[in-house]
Parts: structure tokens; C-alpha cells; sequence
């Protein structure tokens, strides 16, 4: 039977929390309020996270045995590329109704269409599914290399990434000028790496990850704050508000080890809760997929009789708890049916 790990559960479910997060902050001004400055950079970490958990699903899996590659391919492609296909036809069409704005002919939309799968501009949140491609092409060679040279993988893919999110951050802040690609820069699988290899890398050594931040919750959490501190101030002072940046980097690693730790403490007293937990997890993927089409709908949708409906803090905290509420009642009707997995859920399974 396949283990399972409820600490790597309990750091999805943050991750899809932050992610909600981050999406529903960002339909405001970041400069409007306090509140909404901070919950959208504090869950910066939420997609670098997400990869670290992608690298560690399939390295944990592959420690008894190996995949052939073929079927490894079959598999993790079959899980991810169905349903990026079919979200990427759902937001296109639905951008197309929220903006009245339609394509002349059916060629059209089918050039339109490639396009958007090709880079994954289909919606705001669909080139996270880009660069899983990426690193699912490079995952066979990754963990041969793992295998034999674990540090030198774990430097090398640190460097790659570190060099390319600040050449980036540079280019933002206008210091250096990069060939023009606007957000693709974002899509390319060098700025991620690092985090898909430190999954990898903490799934070939579980206990001794786990032992080495047991017992360190404060001191990490000390250190996770201060980390924040430097990326609010990094944000406020040059108005770079992407993920894609050095201080994103310390930040995203003290905050993912400190969860961590938390995870490990609290993981024995949410016995209880495990079954839940564990759905809520599954679901993930699906929650990050569906969400944004929740959040559009009900953020234009009363525009059309009140100018403002979600104007100011107390409306925005309601915005995200019926995001996520009914983004999670989605993902359960879903998963009641045989086609869950097509659009990205895990069904459930009736127990008598």
C-alpha cells in the first residue's frame, strides 16, 4: 500500500489556500489597504511551494522503483495535460463572455486557441501547468542525476535558478534589459527548478529532513518572519510585486521548512481529521484549477447592479471565504462522478 504522509497533505491545502489568496488580493489595488498588501505578498510562496510538493510526490514514489520512462510519461502527462486542455477551452470561452468580446469565425478561435495552450495565457493561473511540463520532461534525467550526485544537482539547480529570477527582477526594475517576453519569463522552467529539486531532495531524505527541523518551530518561525519583513520591504520600496524574485526565494525556503516543522508537531492531534485532510489534499490541484473561474463570477458578477460590491477589507475576506467555500463544494460534486480526473479531481470512493 502507498504511504502516505499527512505533513505533505497539511502543506497542500496551505498552498491552495495561499493561492486563493494571492488571486483574490491581486483583483484589488496592492497600495489600497495594509491587509491587502500582506495577504498578497505573505503568499507569494504558495506556487514555489507547490512545485517543491510536485518534485517530492514523484521522487517519494519512485524510491522502491523506478518508472520505465514511457509509462512514467503516460502517467504524470495523463493526470495533468486532459485537464489543462479542458480548463484552457473553459476560460477561453469565458474570458470571451466577461469581455463580449468573440472571434470572427471558428479559424479564429482555434488559432487563439493554440496559442494559449502553447504558452498557457489562457487564464491567469494556467502557466503554472507550463512549467509542470517542463519539469516533467526533465524529471527522468533529474533523478538519475539525484541519484548519483544529490549536492551538486541540489548547488547546480540553486544557481540556475537564483541567476535567472534575479536577472528577471533586474529587468523589472529597469537595471538591465532582457529580450522582450513579458510574463512567458515566468513559464520557464530554469526560474523553478531549484524548488522541484529540493522536493526531490527531501524526498530521498524524509527522516532526515523531518529530524532536522523537529523541535525548530520557533527559531524557524522567527526566521520565516524575518524573511517576510525583507520581501514587504523589497515589494513596497520597488513596486516589483511578482513571484519571481530573490527575496521570494529565502522566503519561499524558511517559510516551506517552517510549515514543515509545524506539520510534523501538529500532525498526530489531526488524527481525527486524516480522512478530510487526506480529500482536501486530492482535491488540491483541482481547487487551483477551478478557483479562478469562482472568483471572476463573483467578483464581476454584481457589478452589473453595484459599482463596488467588493470594495474594502471586510467585503475582500468575504470575497476569499466564498471562493474557497464554493470552489471546495465544486471539487465535491465533482469528485461524485467517473470524469473527476478528467478535469484535474480525484473521485471519491464510497466506503460501506
Amino acid at each position: 500500500m502507498r504511504e502516505r504522509l499527512v505533513e505533505y497533505d497539511l502543506l497542500r491545502i496551505f498552498a491552495a489556500l495561499a493561492v486563493i489568496a494571492i488571486h483574490v488580493t491581486a483583483r484589488y489595488d496592492l497600495g489600497s489597504s495594509v491587509l491587502v498588501f500582506l495577504g498578497n505578498q505573505a503568499t507569494r510562496n504558495a506556487v514555489p511551494m507547490f512545485i517543491i510538493m510536485s518534485g517530492f510526490v514523484l521522487y517519494f514514489a519512485d524510491r522502491q522503483r523506478w518508472l520505465p520512462v514511457q509509462l512514467f510519461f503516460s502517467r504524470r502527462f495523463g493526470r495533468v495535460l486532459n485537464p489543462y486542455i479542458i480548463w484552457t477551452v473553459v476560460y477561453v470561452l469565458a474570458t470571451a463572455c466577461f469581455y463580449h468580446q468573440f472571434w470572427p469565425d471558428l479559424r479564429s478561435f482555434a488559432v487563439a486557441l493554440a496559442k494559449h495552450l502553447m504558452f498557457g495565457t489562457g487564464f491567469f493561473h494556467l502557466y503554472f501547468l507550463i512549467i509542470i511540463f517542463q519539469l516533467y520532461l526533465l524529471y527522468p534525467l533529474l533523478r538519475i542525476w539525484l541519484k548519483r550526485y544529490p549536492r551538486v544537482l541540489l548547488l547546480l539547480s540553486f544557481g540556475l535558478t537564483a541567476v535567472g529570477q534575479t536577472l528577471v527582477y533586474l529587468s523589472e526594475l529597469k537595471l538591465i534589459t532582457l529580450p522582450y517576453m513579458g510574463f512567458l519569463y515566468c513559464t520557464l522552467f530554469p526560474l523553478w527548478l531549484f524548488y522541484f529539486v529540493l522536493g526531490m531532495y527531501m524526498a530521498a531524505h524524509t527522516e532526515e529532513m523531518a529530524n532536522l527541523v523537529r523541535g525548530r518551530e520557533r527559531r524557524l518561525g522567527l526566521l520565516t518572519l524575518l524573511s517576510l519583513g525583507l520581501l514587504l520591504a523589497d515589494s513596497y520600496y520597488t513596486r516589483v510585486y511578482i513571484a519571481v524574485k530573490p527575496s521570494i526565494i529565502l522566503y519561499t525556503l524558511l517559510g516551506h521548512f517552517w510549515l514543515y516543522a509545524l506539520a510534523l508537531h501538529w500532525k498526530q492531534r489531526l488524527r481525527p481529521w486524516e480522512n478530510s485532510i487526506r480529500w482536501l489534499a486530492d482535491q488540491s490541484f483541482l481547487i487551483y484549477l477551478a478557483h479562478p473561474l469562482v472568483l471572476s463570477v463573483l467578483f464581476f458578477g454584481p457589478s452589473r447592479w453595484w459599482a463596488y460590491p467588493w470594495q474594502g477589507d471586510g467585503p475582500m475576506l468575504a470575497l476569499y471565504l466564498l471562493v474557497v467555500l464554493i470552489s471546495t463544494g465544486f471539487c465535491y460534486l465533482v469528485s461524485l462522478t467517473p470524469a473527476a480526473h478528467l478535469i484535474g479531481g480525484v473521485r471519491t470512493v464510497k466506503r460501506c
